[in-house]
């Protein structure tokens, strides 16, 4: 094993912080040095912004409910919505919003690991494949995954290609 001083180099300069420490295992992270790694404001942040996040989830679920025609309710439209619109945000705050707040600071974290980690789901997404497949064969199901993986593909990639600043 490294050093813990050249481990902590090698991990600085990959840009790891104190995670790359435990992965080498120079490093035995406690629940002090992970709580304040990154400062209380930023657990607050995180804390407040999945709050927020899983609300929009919610909403974008009722309002699509509401809106589209009761005949379309077996596809489950809100979670494939959320996940999009989660994944473009996403992307939005990795290539833009990191140089507008500073990819340190507490605001970064809100949005991108609290509103988008709370605004999107994977475990809805699997749990309605499964349902999916149960109730309408492979061809629903497989449909689900297809249209909510490639199209959470396409548009990271259509945001990141669109707003990068490079």
């Amino acid at each position: 094993a490294l050093p813990r001083r050249c481990a902590w180099r090698v991990s600085r300069r990959l840009g790891h912080g104190w995670v790359g420490l435990a992965t080498i295992g120079a490093f035995q992270p406690t629940f002090d040095n992970i709580m304040t790694s990154l400062g209380w404001m930023t657990w607050l942040a995180v804390f407040v912004g999945g709050g927020l996040g899983s609300v929009l989830r919610l909403g974008t679920g009722q309002i699509l409910a509401a809106l589209l025609p009761q005949e379309s309710h077996w596809f489950p439209w809100g979670v494939l919505s959320a996940n999009l619109l989660a994944t473009g945000l996403l992307a939005w705050c990795l290539v833009a919003g990191g140089g507008i707040w500073g990819k340190s600071s507490p605001m970064w974290w809100f949005m991108t690991v609290g509103v988008c980690g709370g605004f999107s789901t994977f475990s809805a997404f699997a749990w309605d494949t499964m349902r999916l497949w149960q109730q309408g064969g492979w061809l629903v199901a497989g449909l689900n995954v297809v249209v909510s993986v490639g199209g959470c593909l396409f548009v990271g990639w259509w945001v990141s290609k669109t707003f990068a600043t490079s």
